[in-house]
């Protein structure tokens, strides 16, 4: 027969346990609840993507339909320019505010 002090170890242990264990369910659950639609999932993410990527490969198949290595470099550049004008705007408008 174990020994009580063996018993209680291991009651002290499975008590710790199963309550270590089911409060992060509940965690997890409660934050799927509040994330409702915005949640990620890898799965939907490839399969609402992988078409579009594989359309888009399709059309640059085609003669003209793929920008060149300059024209690629001019996209990034209005992209960048265009982004730190926005930045400077955002900026403005919350210097305007403060005030």
């Amino acid at each position: 027969m174990p020994k009580p002090k063996n018993i209680l170890k291991w009651i002290i242990a499975l008590v710790i346990f199963v309550t270590i264990s089911s409060s992060d369910y509940r965690k997890i659950d409660l934050l799927k609840m509040i994330a409702g639609p915005d949640a990620f999932s890898i799965v939907s993410w490839e399969i609402r993507h992988i078409p579009l990527k594989w359309s888009h490969l399709l059309w640059e198949m085609f003669p003209g339909n793929k920008p060149s290595d300059h024209e690629r470099i001019l996209i990034v550049e209005e992209y960048l320019r265009l982004t730190r004008q926005i930045n400077k705007e955002k900026s403005l408008l919350e210097r305007g505010v403060k005030q």
